[in-house]
């Protein structure tokens, strides 16, 4: 419109706006999906803060995280039932990884 009416820098303006907006968004990777490649389930006796040892082992061995659930058990106990999408790092090291969660003593891996 701009272009119509005789106003060329005015549109010029708007079509460097607009394509460094389009390279920001190219840039920073917006609106990307990042496949996860791996599903946790484990149960705790208490809820999970920042310094127990799983956070530890999920960051050491997992780029990406996500807690998609975190329950009660419901049956007058108190664990805590947790499952996480995971993208793990180097997938040839998934069988170092199950044992340092096995040496977390209040941890109880689902089956």
């Amino acid at each position: 419109m701009a272009a119509g009416s005789q106003r060329y820098l005015t549109a010029i303006i708007g079509t460097v706006i607009l394509c460094a907006i389009a390279v920001y968004l190219h840039i920073t990777n917006f609106g990307m999906h990042e496949p996860h490649n791996a599903f946790l389930r484990f149960s705790l006796k208490n809820h999970v803060s920042g310094d127990h040892p799983v956070a530890g082992i999920l960051k050491r061995f997992c780029g990406n995280a996500v807690l998609i659930s975190a329950q009660d058990s419901g049956f007058g106990t108190s664990l805590v039932e947790y499952a996480y999408q995971l993208m793990v790092k180097n997938t040839d090291k998934n069988e170092q990884m199950l044992p340092n969660f096995r040496r977390s003593r209040a941890l109880r891996i689902s089956a």
